[in-house]
């Protein structure tokens, strides 16, 4: 009578990890790993930095440009993106997968910050 017990809940146990497997338990995209850039691809930006006054760019203008290009990548959400400086003046963006034209526009625009009289 044991064995008949423990065999009917072996079995229970099985077919509903079967059934489990089968129809999924929850959503697919919990299950897809996100590929990096070297896996996946993606897409490749080469910046050339300019400024506006056309002086000349120092090494320390082009990490500061990479820092703030990291920061608003990494804020956007990208995983994995590679951002490094190439011949000492341009810039390599690396974005793994499809990225958005809202996250491209990130990378290739420019900051303004404009300062206006408060007049009160």
């Amino acid at each position: 009578r044991r064995i008949i017990t423990l065999a009917i809940l072996a079995i229970a146990l099985f077919v509903s990890l079967g059934v489990g497997s089968v129809t999924g338990s929850g959503s697919e995209s919990r299950w897809t790993p996100n590929f990096a850039l070297d896996l996946e691809g993606g897409t490749e930006l080469i910046l050339t930095p300019k400024t506006t006054d056309n002086s000349e760019i120092t090494s320390e203008d082009v990490n500061q440009a990479i820092e703030i290009i990291r920061q608003r990548v990494d804020a956007s959400g990208v995983a994995e993106a590679e951002i490094t400086s190439q011949g000492g003046s341009n810039i390599v963006v690396g974005l793994p997968g499809h990225p958005s034209q809202e996250t491209l526009d990130l990378v290739r625009n420019s900051a303004v910050l404009r300062m206006r009289p408060v007049l009160a």
